[in-house]
């Protein structure tokens, strides 16, 4: 039941903290002999090895230069950027500028790095990207942005979504350094993937995605309440024993920081709703039904009966 006292606690207070920990800092110092008016040095890196830092730096640099690399690095952006183009007559130089350097600010996350996986995605077939960012806001701006212009590349990130199930048994809210990050509305992985469904569901098989794969990832998020909501998925068990996720819910069930109820209450809904498009699309009639009737509990942040300083409703 509903207990103030349980505020801001954990069940058992066994919160993990998977990302904090000690910092660690590193570096490196170079000296040259003489005075070197130019110093042009060849660098790779991975996240899996010195050997595989090795390998890129031959893949990604080999014999080149650097004027060639400048020149390949540019090629790629002018048509990663070429795919809007601004057709207006007399569109002002700085609305050029600040659309395409908004553009280019797009593109720089999440960051590819498929074969450079570790832990449980090691030797995945799928596609990985390193910094899923904070899909509770990329899910309303990122994401619909992608959804015009970039099919290829949405689907890949969709791909990695769906594996992170595959792997971890509910889809990332966020993640980076190959560690999951903290969720804010609950599993908004769940509206991304609902969107790529809705919009490319003809032709998502040719872009390289299971739609029962996908659907399988967006139950489990809706229905299955993991150990640890702070990381993952929803606190589920409590949202739908009361249609919303009361303040101060004593959860003996599962794990997590009980704050945000006003607005998980709001955003489990929305993720319903994503489930219910993914379920009419895929022809699940019963699964239409019930999580739109899901949908509607947003409404339950409002109690009509309630007064406070003269004002009915709260």
């Amino acid at each position: 039941g509903l207990d103030a006292k349980g505020l801001g606690q954990t069940h058992l207070n066994l919160s993990q903290n998977l990302i904090g920990g000690t910092p660690y800092q590193s570096g490196a110092l170079f000296s040259y002999e003489g005075n070197p008016e130019e110093v042009i040095l060849r660098v790779g890196i991975s996240f899996v090895s010195t050997d595989q830092a090795c390998a890129n730096a031959e893949e990604e640099v080999g014999t080149s230069s650097f004027e060639e690399i400048q020149k390949a690095s540019k090629a790629l952006w002018q048509e990663k950027l070429s795919k809007i183009e601004i057709d207006v007559v007399n569109t002002l130089p700085n609305v050029t500028e600040m659309l395409y350097s908004s553009l280019y600010r797009a593109s720089l996350t999440p960051n590819y790095a498929t074969l450079e996986t570790q832990g449980a995605f090691a030797n995945t077939t799928s596609f990985y990207f390193d910094s899923l960012y904070c899909s509770w806001d990329t899910f309303r701006t990122f994401y619909p942005l992608m959804a015009l212009h970039s099919p290829v590349e949405f689907a890949q990130i969709v791909d990695n979504y769906i594996d992170v199930w595959r792997k971890l048994g509910w889809m990332p809210e966020c993640r980076a350094n190959n560690l999951p990050g903290w969720t804010q509305g609950g599993s908004s992985g769940d509206s991304i993937v609902a969107q790529f469904a809705v919009n490319y569901h003809s032709e998502a098989q040719a872009l390289g995605i299971n739609l029962d794969d996908l659907y399988a990832a967006l139950v489990a998020d809706g229905q299955v309440n993991p150990p640890e909501w702070n990381i993952m998925g929803r606190q589920v068990n409590v949202y739908k024993q009361f249609s919303c996720v009361p303040f101060a819910v004593l959860d003996t069930g599962s794990t997590g920081r009980q704050t945000r109820e006003g607005s998980r209450t709001l955003e489990y809904p929305f993720q319903d709703f994503g489930i219910r498009q993914v379920a009419q699309v895929l022809g699940k009639t019963d699964d239409v039904e019930y999580f739109t009737n899901r949908s509607y509990w947003y409404r339950n942040v409002w109690d009509a009966t309630v007064y406070s300083d003269g004002y009915q409703g709260l």
